[in-house]
């Protein structure tokens, strides 16, 4: 409520893929941006300043590297990638 929005962006190349939107977001220890694309299922590590995407890892499935109906995700302080999957 006291915040102020200071600005929004477009990672070309994140949403482009598979119509992809990005529903959760994070920072990593190396200030990437940690995301994740719903419909490619994927976690999308993209460096802000060289504006490329570093890594791009996971699909839709139930098994380990995989996802079925992702909420959220957040790095830890060991820079470890946790993601709350509703499906899985």
């Amino acid at each position: 409520e006291e915040g102020r929005f200071l600005r929004s962006e477009r990672f070309e190349g994140v949403e482009d893929e598979k119509n992809d939107r990005i529903i959760a977001a994070s920072v990593d220890l190396d200030n990437n941006i940690v995301m994740f694309g719903y419909n490619s299922h994927q976690i999308i590590i993209f460096d802000p300043i060289s504006r490329q995407i570093i890594r791009r890892f996971g699909r839709w499935g139930s098994r380990d590297g995989q996802f079925n109906n992702p909420q959220s995700l957040c790095v830890d302080r060991l820079n470890r990638i946790i993601v709350c999957d509703k499906g899985n």
